[in-house]
């Protein structure tokens, strides 16, 4: 038996549920794992030789639990999954890579209210997710109403009429009275009685008269003409998610082993890992494997990283008898070997025929002397 140890990343995590759309265009990725439940385990790695049929690789978890000695294939439910997602979701532009969700804007309806003595009232039901442009809304029901793309409505100002017995008289946003400059009356007993703007009087100093200024009296009001009330209702919500629901191409079983806490994967038959291309196999949730209490994993080399190292195994057999002929068989035997130094777990056993290797994984139960 020999190994070879090649550098590989990790990532735990969990796939996140249906995600509802909200007023931005959103994203999220899978969930970090949670200490003491159960995670998602990928294992991503670059052999540097094709892996083929049979060959198993071993990577370790420490701080990872599982009972025992515990076989994970893809017999009775998906656990060893692909690097592949599946959308789903109510609209065409949900997207899911690599396990984020990606979920469109929600779609929002522009609310109308007019008061004053210019105005109707109308609910307006129209929708688009690029602006808010009202059509067939009639000018007394507050078309310039708006909703942003993130559901803000925007309201124009208050229209109001100012009346009064003066010129210039106006209206502020809140609808209080503006009075224009105030005018000034000139009265005297001289003819050249005047007055400025700001209301000192003036006159002929040449002549023996006097002059006075009084402002001018005004009044001013203002009345509603048109009050808007803007609001955005919902009109449309989305929701996307992912699933992981591919059977890896290539990785047929892994078995873990609770004592040495790690895990051996086996490549199927007819498959192979080919050198040089990153594969990435995915350890379902489902399987049960815990993630460490303590939170902590090991790390890749540049020490921050999820990571480590993983082992290929390769198994070679060296016959000490001549090449078997037909009138001189060769028997068959067993070989058991493992890193156990009690022999209680992780028992790999070898069964050399005369025309045929196979090589299994096996858990004493039960030992008889």
């Amino acid at each position: 038996m020999s190994q070879m140890t090649i550098g590989a990343e990790f990532e735990f995590s969990l796939l996140q549920g249906n995600k509802r759309s909200l007023p931005t265009l959103s994203s999220a990725n899978p969930k970090p794992a949670t200490p003491g439940e159960p995670t998602r385990v990928g294992i991503s790695f670059s052999p540097r030789q094709d892996v083929e049929e049979g060959q198993t690789f071993t990577v370790k978890l420490p701080g990872f639990s599982l009972a025992g000695h515990s076989i994970i294939d893809n017999s009775a439910e998906l656990m060893l999954l692909a690097d592949d997602y599946k959308i789903l979701g109510n609209s065409s532009q949900c997207s899911c890579t690599g396990g984020v969700v990606s979920t469109p804007r929600t779609l929002y309806s522009v609310r109308r209210t007019a008061s004053g003595s210019g105005s109707c009232t109308q609910t307006s039901s129209s929708t688009n997710n690029s602006s808010n442009v009202s059509v067939g809304i009639p000018w007394c029901a507050c078309p310039d109403c708006q909703c942003s793309l993130e559901g803000v409505p925007a309201t124009p100002a208050a229209i109001y009429n100012s009346t009064g017995n003066c010129t210039g008289c106006d209206c502020s946003a809140t609808g209080a009275p503006v009075y224009p400059a105030p005018e000034y009356i000139a009265s005297g007993n001289c003819s050249s009685c005047a007055c400025s703007a700001d209301g000192l009087s003036s006159y002929n100093t040449s002549q023996s008269c006097a002059c006075s200024c009084t402002p001018k009296p005004c009044v001013c009001s203002c009345s509603l003409f048109r009050g808007c009330s803007c609001g955005c209702d919902i009109a449309q919500e989305f929701w996307c998610g992912c699933i992981q629901n591919q059977s890896h191409p290539s990785v047929s079983r892994a078995t873990w082993s609770g004592h040495e806490q790690s895990l051996i994967l086996t490549v199927a038959k007819g498959k192979k890992l080919e050198q040089d291309i990153r594969h990435t196999v995915w350890i379902s949730s489902r399987a049960g494997l815990k993630y460490p209490e303590n939170g902590i994993v090991p790390l890749g080399p540049d020490g921050i990283s999820p990571g480590g190292h993983i082992a290929l195994n390769r198994f070679k057999l060296d016959w000490v008898s001549a090449f078997p002929t037909s009138y001189q068989p060769r028997l068959g035997f067993i070989v058991q070997f493992t890193t156990d130094l009690l022999w209680k777990t992780n028992i790999q056993v070898c069964v050399f025929g005369s025309l045929f290797c196979r090589c299994v994984y096996a858990k004493i139960v039960r030992c008889a002397y």
